[in-house]
């Protein structure tokens, strides 16, 4: 029986992007030669962009590639790859503004608001049309790559935060790590139970780990935020602004009782600064990804992933990636064929046990639950109850004034609703101004 994972996302509704909806439009014509043309009797090369560059991961999309190139063998791909951040967003808005953009893109959620009212991103219901692919998909995450009901990324790969201790730190604190906290008053009545702090009173080992600068900040409020009430930074759909209503200060203001409890202090730009990772803070919402990634050396079968602590509703962040098409590619078809084969049962397969992350297939799920039967059915639950970054256009400006508004609460510049609110009004003046 089919799971619906509840990765909650609305339909923006600003008037930008209603006229690109309108359509389900496939961006600028006059920049689209053959647009629509099938392309399988010609020699046609394709360019794949990803974004990230972690080699295990070129592996497997590179697999793929080399056998979509065995059963089309006028195609060709082109791999890219560009690290995720600002590297990436230049490389595709240069690609973009010259004409010379990559055919199929994997790429984020929140893209989605930004690039659909640009005329950036295909519009792929006419392709998916009788596709068994998207029937087998969980009807959330189709949900998650459309807009007004019209689907302009096929999923791919989850992101979720699940709630991980280490668990001999808590057998050192005499806290039972079969018995983590499952609210947010035990949470912090944890974090001081195991903070430990050297002679002269410097934090050496914290409780909770949360980054207090860097980017992309704002998910680990957004945790706090969604458990307490709200559906996220902002309502996709009315775009009225959610992160300086009181349920966000309140998940804010529990933050910086946490900061002031005691940190160890890292920027989130910087990984291996993660006290998680290195073994200095006991607790924290993390990636399957990185789970996988820290849970050897020293760490490995210390660390495990435990059930989400909640206030008013269970919650967590849950991004995801998708395989976009350029709206403006000169080989649609071709491009199409490309996603196609990426998102199949076999190919999706490999991506499973190459990333080793949760399937959006239904069909890989018992597999999947059978390789990952301990941690397997917590991440299933973090995707089903986790919401993702807001797609609208303004995206960026959301992150990036609520990273610094966190920043100035954590070290004591402004109050939590004064820094909340000023992050507001500038957010507020870009959606006017749109």
């Amino acid at each position: 029986m089919r799971r619906n994972w509840k990765v909650i996302l609305s339909a923006a509704a600003v008037s930008c992007m209603v006229l690109s909806l309108a359509a389900c439009g496939g961006g600028n014509e006059d920049l689209v030669s053959d647009a629509g043309k099938d392309t399988s009797d010609e020699n046609v090369k394709l360019v794949f962009l990803r974004a990230g560059t972690e080699d295990y991961k070129k592996d497997a999309f590179t697999q793929m590639i080399e056998g979509f190139e065995a059963k089309y063998p006028n195609y060709t791909v082109e791999y890219q790859e560009a690290p995720w951040g600002d590297d990436f967003e230049t490389k595709l808005n240069t690609g973009f503004a010259s004409g010379t953009a990559p055919d199929v893109i994997h790429y984020s959620l929140a893209s989605i608001g930004a690039r659909v009212p640009m005329g950036q991103y295909e519009c792929l219901d006419s392709y998916a049309e009788g596709w068994e692919g998207m029937e087998d998909m969980y009807d959330s995450v189709k949900e998650a790559g459309s807009i007004g009901g019209k689907l302009y990324g096929v999923p791919y790969t989850p992101d979720a935060r699940m709630f991980a201790i280490n668990t001999e730190l808590f057998e050192k604190a005499g806290l039972d790590p079969d018995s983590p906290p499952s609210n947010w008053d035990e949470l912090l009545e944890a974090h001081k139970k195991l903070m430990v702090k050297d002679s002269s009173g410097n934090v050496i080992q914290c409780g909770y780990g949360i980054p207090t600068s860097g980017r992309n900040i704002n998910q680990y409020l957004e945790i706090f935020i969604v458990q307490n009430g709200l559906s996220n930074l902002v309502d996709e759909a009315s775009n009225e602004i959610l992160f300086n209503k009181p349920e966000a200060v309140e998940a804010m203001d529990f933050m910086k009782q946490l900061k002031d409890a005691g940190l160890v202090d890292w920027n989130n730009t910087q990984k291996d600064q993660n006290p998680f990772y290195n073994g200095t803070a006991a607790m924290t919402v993390i990636s399957e990804n990185e789970f996988n990634n820290i849970n050897t050396g020293d760490l490995e079968g210390k660390i495990k992933l435990v059930p989400m602590f909640s206030k008013v509703n269970s919650g967590t962040f849950c991004g995801m990636h998708f395989m976009f098409m350029n709206a403006n590619s000169k080989n649609k078809e071709a491009a199409w064929k490309l996603i196609e084969y990426m998102s199949s049962k076999e190919s999706m397969q490999i991506w499973m046990d190459t990333a080793k992350t949760a399937p959006v297939r239904s069909s890989l799920e018992e597999a999947y639950l059978k390789k990952n039967p301990v941690n397997g059915p917590m991440i299933m639950e973090a995707i089903e109850i986790g919401k993702g970054s807001p797609k609208v256009p303004y995206f960026n400006s959301v992150f990036t004034y609520v990273d610094d508004a966190m920043e100035q609460v954590f070290y004591g510049q402004l109050s939590p609703q004064d820094a909340l609110n000023a992050a507001a009004e500038k957010v507020q003046e870009e959606i006017d101004n749109q």
